[in-house]
């Protein structure tokens, strides 16, 4: 503390320095005209020490009023308000210009930043109409697949059910990036979520001749439904990608702990820090080919959104387990 309160005394005097050099220099000017014209000391050394203790005193009282002004906006830096005018008001003709120029800054911001959120808006209203639109053909072309049933129909079912999850998982992008997250928190019964979800994903299960197993418990979590199926969708698809004629378990404990376990390929062990980074593919997304790198982030992103936490535990041969942690007690309410 006292070397903080040195390091700004010695800051004060090294912006008044010439301030007081010019002081020291009348007084040396007038000890030379003294001692030359041979005029009476003590007069003149008592109206200097009276000047030198006014000056004194103007000096302590501008460093406290300085002092106060530096101690008043350090702590504003480390509380900082929510706009402009909660700052203390500026001293002098130079820190009003500073102050100035500050609130034409915090107005430039403030409008980049409105424009930035209608820009992303815009882009939401976007996706959402594009999502919308591109359904209505795939929905069509999947009751055309729909009404032969051959290995090429089959085929290419699978490839218009990547393309619809694809669709979907651009909507969801933008909305996550979206200021205004359309997030609606209630008491989630978690087994019909998981029952239709993977109705979804059932004819990835059948090409791909993977068992599905579930053992859930029959809990209540506080959760965006919407959301929380997008979650397990980007589980399931992961877990049908690197898996062939294995097993995919889906389970909840007691505890409001959703885990979507596989007996694919496992993750390497230097993949599994980044396995949750934007566009991050790993060994095993290389070897594929067909990953984007967003499914993992994203489920991520939207797990940190509704106050889940979202982990994972792999070995190479061995699958890969995701978990995540439903209790309410991860929640944070601001």
């Amino acid at each position: 503390m006292k070397k903080k309160e040195s390091a700004l005394f010695f800051s004060y005097l090294c912006a008044h320095i010439l301030q007081i050099a010019f002081l020291l220099l009348c007084f040396a000017i007038f000890a030379v005209i003294l001692y030359l014209y041979d005029l009476p000391v003590d007069p003149v050394l008592y109206a200097a020490l009276l000047c030198a203790a006014v000056g004194l005193l103007s000096f302590i009282l501008s460093y406290l009023r300085f002092h106060k002004q530096f101690r008043r906006l350090e702590s504003a830096l480390l509380n900082l308000p929510e706009s402009r005018d909660d700052l203390p008001e500026p001293s002098g003709s130079t820190a009003v210009c500073y102050d100035e120029a500050v609130r034409m800054l915090c107005t430039k911001l403030a409008q980049s930043e409105t424009d930035r959120r209608r820009g992303q808006e815009e882009n939401t209203d976007y996706f959402t109409m594009w999502v919308h639109q591109i359904k209505t053909p795939i929905s069509a072309m999947r009751l055309m697949l729909g009404e032969e049933d051959t290995p090429r129909s089959r085929a290419l079912s699978a490839e218009l059910f990547r393309i619809d999850r694809y669709a979907e998982m651009a909507l969801n992008y933008a909305r996550l990036n979206s200021t205004s997250n359309d997030l609606v928190f209630a008491k989630v019964e978690v087994e019909p979520v998981i029952k239709r979800v993977v109705r979804q994903y059932a004819g990835q299960f059948v090409r791909k001749h993977i068992a599905l197993k579930c053992d859930i418990a029959p809990v209540q979590v506080l959760t965006d439904e919407k959301w929380l199926a997008f979650i397990l969708g980007q589980l399931l698809a992961n877990a049908v990608k690197y898996t062939e004629s294995g097993t995919v378990t889906v389970t909840v404990t007691k505890n409001k702990v959703l885990k979507v376990s596989d007996t694919g390929i496992g993750i390497a062990p230097e993949d599994l820090p980044r396995i949750f980074e934007k566009g991050f593919t790993g060994y095993n997304g290389r070897a594929e080919k067909k990953s984007t790198g967003l499914g993992m982030y994203l489920s991520r992103r939207a797990a940190d959104m509704l106050g889940h936490t979202l982990s994972v535990q792999s070995a190479p041969g061995a699958g890969s387990t995701f978990s995540l942690d439903m209790k309410e007690s991860n929640l944070q309410v601001e």
